[in-house]
């Protein structure tokens, strides 16, 4: 008799009405095929049997989001009925940022320019010699000389010159090559200002300037410098894989409580939130800076001065040594100033003038 009753309930629950009643109008977004039920759940069924009351409200609102996607225009396509879905009503916070587009490479804003179009070549060619297909780069490719144990030496050059060595160096240039290509290209699309853009050597370069390099050659690799060695002495670099933390959305009631009453009591306390002494310091270094780069100033403006008035430096004491001998010789001494040694000439014409009268 039980399992009669059980077989009935099973047929009851299999043949139940697609028309569904609900207190409260459900929300259908057919776009996403979601459905939100605000309809309270009746306790007592939920206390009788949790698992039923909530296999029940779910196939209610399967229900009513199936009688919706019967309404919708369909067409036949391959033997079978396709409804298209309208537009999304809900959305949805994204994960992650929306991605920034990557910015071109020198050369492929050269090739824009130009206006080249790259063809896409198969990556398999026939190689003529082992009569079979290798591929175009990489290993076991076409035209290899990697493997040869003899190669000719060319016209015109060194015949003592060894070509298994000359060609292992053109190798590594040409890494080092698209290498520094790299490097280049990952400054360029950095958003701030990178020292030395160019990454080539310069004459003095400075400790920010080489760390910073240091860095960027670092997080070149495929592995973002995750696997790369120290050198010794090396400091650690600063920013680096630095991840922003923030608080969970859904977090515990107690901790929020807690840091609005830290932020309470810090606005109404009467200790100032100004260090006094760090913000006199800052000040009093602004003003020597100022200080130092007015005399800096003053002393380029004397020098731009002194130069355009007296001119050449060298013609200037070729002009004196010539004063000195010029003094010189009109009875005047040596240490003193031109006016000087014309007072004493004067004076002695003066005591021959009156000895020539007594006589």
């Amino acid at each position: 008799m039980e399992l009669e009753m059980q077989s009935v309930d099973e047929e009851k629950w299999k043949w139940r009405s697609v028309e569904v009643v609900k207190d409260v109008d459900v929300h259908l977004d057919v776009g996403n095929l979601l459905t939100f039920d605000p309809n309270a759940i009746d306790e007592d069924e939920f206390r009788e049997s949790a698992e039923d009351c909530l296999r029940n409200i779910a196939r209610d609102n399967a229900q009513l989001l199936v009688s919706q996607l019967w309404k919708l225009p369909s067409e036949l396509v391959d033997g079978v009925y396709v409804a298209k879905l309208p537009a999304t009503t809900t959305r949805f916070p994204r994960e992650k940022a929306i991605a920034q587009v990557k910015q071109p490479t020198k050369w492929e804003t050269f090739a824009k320019i130009k206006g080249i179009k790259k063809n896409r070549r198969s990556q398999m060619i026939w190689d003529e010699q082992l009569k079979e297909y290798r591929p175009r780069w990489g290993y076991k490719r076409i035209n290899d000389d990697t493997q040869d144990w003899i190669h000719e030496v060319p016209d015109h050059t060194d015949p003592f010159e060894d070509q298994f060595e000359k060609r292992a160096k053109a190798k590594k240039e040409r890494i080092a090559k698209n290498e520094l290509q790299h490097l280049r290209n990952i400054a360029r699309n950095m958003k701030g200002k990178v020292p030395g853009l160019s990454l080539m050597p310069v004459k003095n370069p400075d400790k920010e300037e080489l760390r910073s390099l240091q860095t960027v050659a670092r997080k070149s690799t495929a592995s973002l410098g995750k696997f790369t060695g120290s050198l010794p002495k090396e400091r650690a670099a600063k920013h680096l894989d630095r991840k922003r933390k923030f608080d969970a959305n859904f977090g515990d009631s107690e901790t929020e409580k807690k840091k609005a009453k830290k932020v309470f009591e810090r606005i109404k306390s009467s200790k100032t939130l100004v260090d006094a002494n760090r913000a006199a310091n800052l000040v009093q270094a602004e003003k020597e800076r100022a200080r130092s780069q007015k005399r800096k100033e003053d002393e380029e403006e004397g020098g731009n001065a002194r130069r355009s008035k007296h001119g050449n430096t060298k013609f200037r004491k070729k002009q004196s040594k010539k004063g000195r001998v010029h003094q010189q010789g009109k009875g005047g001494k040596s240490g003193k100033a031109k006016g000087t040694g014309k007072n004493h000439a004067s004076k002695g014409k003066q005591k021959s003038f009156k000895g020539k009268q007594r006589s």
